[in-house]
């Protein structure tokens, strides 16, 4: 017998877990820890971009400074 109510306590927490409530609940947290990971994806992207950026403009003005200096 307490198999039985055990069984059907936890078949109507499931059941109730996919109510139209608690689908919007978890759509909405999973949509939330996505945006977070692309927040943190993106972060990242704009920081290699920067320093990448940054590299370049280093090796462009080594090159320029080679080609403006006069021969001793």
């Amino acid at each position: 017998m307490g198999a039985s109510v055990w069984a059907q306590r936890r078949l109507k927490r499931w059941v109730s877990s996919y109510t139209p409530p608690e689908v919007a609940t978890r759509a909405a947290q999973r949509t939330t820890e996505a945006a977070t990971r692309k927040a943190g994806d993106l972060r990242t992207a704009v920081a290699e971009g920067r320093q990448a950026m940054r590299q370049r403009e280093a090796e462009l003005r080594a090159k320029v400074d080679r080609h403006t200096k006069p021969p001793p």
